[in-house]
């Protein structure tokens, strides 16, 4: 790669050469990608705080820049990230662990500020289906985003090329399931479409309409599965119909109707008790959680030069 950078107002050209890496994606599928080393920097300023949250309960609010983390610095957000959520690699653990108060050091309208954050654990499920366990405290970073306005033909374009990618992960995720790569046990209902909406609706217009398209993308393409009384299975009818030049038994489309029925009730009722497990986990975590005694760590006071008086 040939790079053109500026660095402190004078352009620099680089040649990077990327480094090969085997990964799996969120299927646990094999994927090559190719690593530059180097990555962009997000400030630690905090751009919205989740109501009923421990960062509101501490006190902490929208604007306010991290500056330490239980005494080490935070320049960047993915220090912020690592003082909560520890590295990436213990992330999103099946097993509870305790957590503890973290003290936060951040800048507010040119005051410095000192406030103590508990964060508690957020339950959520991998793509094994098994729940677990994320410290959070309810913010969210400010992204600088850069925004470019399209005219009605591109947006059009690029709307149909978004809804086929979710047209194609939906069928990916169906297959999947069907195969056993994925757990039944992430399947939800209508508590965890409401828990996911609300989420949306907090952070705004534009993630709860791409939520909405999504939804109803995946319900437009799970009624065309070939499920007798879905319309993908009315379809099938008609196609042997075709084939056989007369119409289906009246005894045949009635088994098959039942088979249809009791499918989509087996699916309803394994929704139900995802979701429903899903609450129940989360609030015996909150308790086990709440049961937790640990004191916050100090931070280490600034070094002293050997000739300051």
């Amino acid at each position: 790669l040939k790079l053109t950078v500026v660095r402190q107002g004078l352009e620099e050209n680089f040649t990077v050469n990327p480094i090969r890496v085997d990964s799996k994606d969120l299927f646990g599928d094999a994927v090559t990608y190719y690593d530059p080393g180097f990555s962009h920097r997000m400030k630690p300023v905090i751009a919205k705080v989740a109501p009923g949250q421990p960062a509101e309960e501490a006190g902490l609010e929208a604007g306010d820049v991290i500056l330490f983390i239980g005494g080490r610095p935070t320049p960047d957000w993915q220090d912020v990230l690592m003082a909560i959520q520890g590295p990436p690699e213990e992330r999103d653990s099946t097993t509870p662990k305790a957590v503890r108060p973290l003290v936060f050091e951040v800048e507010r309208q040119g005051r410095t500020m000192t406030l103590e954050v508990t964060p508690k654990l957020n339950p959520g499920f991998n793509t094994d289906g098994d729940t677990t366990f994320t410290p959070m405290v309810g913010m969210e970073s400010r992204p600088e985003v850069l925004t470019e306005k399209v005219g009605l033909i591109r947006a059009a374009g690029m709307g149909i090329e978004e809804a086929g990618r979710m047209i194609g992960l939906t069928l990916l995720s169906v297959q999947k399931l069907l195969s056993g790569q994925v757990s039944a046990k992430t399947l939800g209902g209508p508590i965890l479409i409401a828990e996911v909406a609300g989420d949306r609706a907090r952070a705004g217009l534009t993630p709860f309409l791409n939520l909405a398209a999504f939804i109803s993308i995946n319900l437009g393409i799970l009624n065309l599965l070939p499920i007798p009384m879905l319309d993908g299975g009315q379809l099938v009818f008609f196609l042997l119909e075709a084939i056989r030049r007369k119409p289906l038994s009246s005894r045949f489309r009635e088994i098959a109707q039942w088979t249809g029925a009791a499918l989509l009730g087996l699916l309803m009722v394994t929704v139900f008790y995802n979701d429903i497990a899903r609450l129940v986990t989360r609030m015996r975590t909150k308790t086990e959680v709440q049961t937790i005694e640990t004191t916050a760590p100090a931070r280490p006071a600034p070094p002293v030069a050997a000739d300051t008086p």
